[in-house]
């Protein structure tokens, strides 16, 4: 027989014992004697014993297990206590009148079925919460830390600690966020002060010989503002700052042992805030269709590949030139999505006719366009493999998706490809500029568009897993100049926004020839990026890791622009998104630039690959990048060249 059921039946056997007590006990009590046996008592005794049976069952009071009883299970004792005492006192009462029953007797019987009930299942749970143990034990187990947020995850969190036998936490105590409950207690924690005591409690703790290793915020009560000073506060007091998992994670865990403070993310405090979305045109969009992804092996690809696959197209086709990234996100696929019919196919966009062959064979309905080379210092000593990826590799894909017969094409291009001062900022605007001409020609069924957004938290390459490495290597971290200013997005919030705006833009056919530019907040300064990782790593910026400033590098400014002042702007029906109507080059300027390009790069010349670019971006301009930090920050950075808060004024106007 299982163990479980062998339990169930011992604690039925349990509470029918308890019954069976309950007539002589309240007898006694009442009457100060040992009860006679009469025809009355037995049936009284009697049916309380059968009334228990049924209403025991009914109200399940043994399905659950003792060792995680609570007041629902105390709930249904006094339930059950009550109607099976009902039963007796009416079957008592329609066969002897309750002859030889005290009338306080079912009073008293109740009382003592529920104590006598629920006491040893209140016993058994406090010794294997070892809260007897604890209470006899002054000893304080576990890293000592001090917990931000008088919280339901503060509660699940400590008691989750209560149930381990050498706890790998002990909680000194709360500080509550809202001042409410400061000289209480949550658990065995008392409440020790608000937010603006934080500092002399950590100061205090550790003059009192109990310094706290870890400050730990509760993420449902601390918002991302006070985070952010709590941090600064850590850092100047060198204790590092964490965060304990949501409510939904520590309910769902069964192993109690790995419940523990979690690191915060770089997401969580700079990353976009959640745009309210509709996404059901993206599902139209998507659903039972045939999807090809180029660069699907990338950050932003391979993150392209995983939301699409949530909404189960008909075939999902991955490109990529490289064999290691193609191979990981095919057994990504394979792994969370076994019956999803799925293609890897490893090729380089450069090649035209593989790719025309590639679109041959799977006539995706969607392309979706994120191979590119975006290291702007690479693209820059490199500028004609730039070139030929960028601009041909996506000349390549837009031609054959046509071809192919493509419902539509969508480009991911970046906010370096507005007023670039980069040779791969300029290669995207000539890709740009090639998918407005497509788009606005008449005669092609697919639709082409171009989602421009900046920077990507954690995307392979970027400043995030640099700063990762040097501060793991223990400094110093390199920032380029005080002054430089970027967006940043996260990766999930980047791709489903592109969803959403390709969704959007494929059911307004009318608008041929836009880009679409997604709301990116604020841009961060790098310098505060670096600071916050720092933090994040529970270090001391300055003292425990330093920050060195080298200089711009070649083809850097000090900001991002995602609009140019001759690109007319349009507001849309949400705010994560701007419609930008861009100069349009003539498709015979085009056409020539292209042919130049085309024989610059067979000529092997820079020069010409520049010329040809520079042909149709004409505001391609290369800043002289300053050697030192005392240069660089003589002069303040311009203002960019769009505001885009203030456009949405205007536009409203």
């Amino acid at each position: 027989m299982p163990r479980a059921r062998i339990m169930r039946l011992l604690g039925a056997l349990h509470d029918m014992v308890c019954v069976a007590a309950v007539v002589p006990i309240a007898l006694v009590v009442r009457t100060g004697e040992l009860p006679e046996w009469t025809t009355a008592v037995l049936v009284f005794q009697g049916s309380l014993l059968f009334g228990a049976a049924i209403c025991f069952q009914l109200f399940g009071l043994n399905q659950g297990s003792w060792r995680y009883a609570s007041l629902d299970d105390l709930l249904g004792i006094i339930q059950s206590a009550i109607m099976a005492m009902l039963i007796a006192v009416i079957v008592t009462f329609l066969t002897s009148r309750l002859d030889a029953i005290p009338r306080f007797v079912p009073i008293i019987g109740v009382v003592t079925l529920i104590v006598i009930t629920s006491g040893p299942r209140l016993l058994y749970r406090l010794i294997k919460d070892r809260y007897i143990q604890r209470m006899f034990n002054a000893a304080k187990d576990g890293e000592r830390i001090l917990i931000v947020g008088y919280c339901d995850e503060a509660s699940v969190f400590m008691r989750h600690l209560e149930r381990q036998k050498k706890p790998a936490y002990h909680v000194a105590g709360i500080i509550d966020h809202t001042g409410r409950h400061v000289g209480r207690r949550l658990h065995t924690a008392r409440v020790l002060g608000t937010l603006d005591d934080l500092q002399g409690v950590v100061r205090a703790l550790r003059a009192s010989g109990a310094p706290v290793a870890k400050i730990v915020v509760g993420p449902s009560k601390v918002d991302r503002a006070t985070t952010e000073s709590i941090l600064d506060l850590g850092s100047e007091l060198g204790v590092p700052v964490y965060s304990l998992p949501k409510t939904a994670q520590l309910m769902a865990s069964n192993d109690s042992a790995a419940i523990k403070p979690v690191a915060i993310q770089l997401e969580d405090l700079l990353g976009r805030p959640h745009a309210d979305i509709d996404l059901q045109p993206v599902a139209a969009m998507l659903s039972g269709k045939t999807i090809l992804v180029t660069g699907g092996g990338g950050s932003i690809g391979s993150e392209l590949v995983e939301q699409i696959l949530a909404y189960r197209p008909r075939r999902l086709v991955v490109v990529d030139n490289s064999e290691h990234n193609l191979y990981s996100i095919d057994q990504t696929v394979r792994s969370k999505n076994p019956d999803q019919s799925f293609a890897a196919v490893i090729a380089d966009v450069r090649e035209r006719e593989t790719i025309r062959a590639i679109m041959k064979a799977h006539r995706p309905d969607l392309v979706f366009h994120a191979a590119a080379l975006k290291h702007v210092p690479l693209v820059e000593h490199n500028i004609i493999e730039g070139a030929k990826t960028n601009i041909l590799g996506t000349i390549n894909v837009a031609d054959t998706a046509v071809e192919a017969g493509a419902t539509a094409f969508v480009m991911i291009s970046t906010d370096k490809a507005v007023n670039p001062t980069n040779v791969m900022g300029a290669s995207k605007r000539f890709a740009e500029a090639y998918c407005q001409m497509l788009d606005r020609n008449p005669d092609y069924r697919t639709k082409f568009m171009t989602v421009r957004f900046g920077n990507v938290l954690g995307s392979a390459g970027s400043v995030v897993p640099l700063f990762t490495r040097q501060i793991a290597a223990g400094g110093p971290v390199t920032v380029t100049h005080r002054d430089m200013r970027r967006y940043f997005m996260s990766m999930q919030e980047a791709v489903r926004l592109v969803l959403a705006a390709s969704a959007r833009g494929l059911s307004r056919q009318t608008e041929r020839g836009k880009i679409m530019v997604l709301e990116m907040g604020t841009q961060i300064r790098i310098v505060d990026l670096a600071n916050r990782m720092i933090q994040l790593a529970g270090l001391r910026p300055g003292i425990d890791v330093d920050i060195q400033f080298i200089g711009l590098r070649p083809g850097e400014k000090l900001f991002e622009e995602r609009l140019q002042e001759n690109e007319h702007i349009e507001a849309t029906d949400g705010d994560w998104l701007l419609m930008a109507n861009p100069r349009a080059v003539e498709p015979r300027l085009l056409a020539g630039a292209l042919a130049r390009l085309k024989d610059g790069i067979d000529a092997r010349d820079e020069a010409r690959v520049l010329l040809a670019i520079r042909s149709v971006v004409p505001e391609l301009s290369t800043p002289q990048p300053a050697v030192t930090d005392e240069v660089e920050t003589r002069t303040a950075p311009p203002a960019p060249a769009i505001d885009i808060a203030d456009v949405r004024r205007r536009l409203r106007k």
